[in-house]
Formats: structure tokens, C-alpha cells, sequence
């Protein structure tokens, strides 16, 4: 099994349950389900990309 991928970009379907933030915005992590499609966040940072976050606690 292929291991899910460590960051994704917004308005794609996560690829596993957990917590996931993005340096796009402060204070974005948040948990997501399966499938969940993350928002995109306009801003001067750039590209929303979604990180998943190793501190699952």
C-alpha cells in the first residue's frame, strides 16, 4: 500500500483522517475526514496547500 501523500492542494479530497493545516493562513489546522475537500484561502502567501500535521494529539 502506497502511503498517503504528506500535502495536498486545496479543493482536493484528503487522502486520510486526521489534522492537516497550511502556512497560507495562521491558525488553520483543523480536522478533516476522508474525501473532505479543504478550502482555499485568498491570499499575498500564494497556493493554499494543505500539510497533513505529524502532531496528531
Amino acid at each position: 500500500m502506497a502511503a498517503s501523500p504528506a500535502s495536498v492542494p486545496a479543493r482536493q479530497p484528503r487522502p486520510r483522517e486526521g489534522c492537516w493545516f497550511t502556512p497560507a493562513k495562521a491558525g488553520s489546522r483543523r480536522f478533516f475526514v476522508v474525501g473532505q475537500l479543504m478550502p482555499a484561502f485568498t491570499t499575498d502567501y500564494g497556493a493554499t496547500i494543505w500539510q497533513w500535521d505529524e502532531q496528531q494529539g
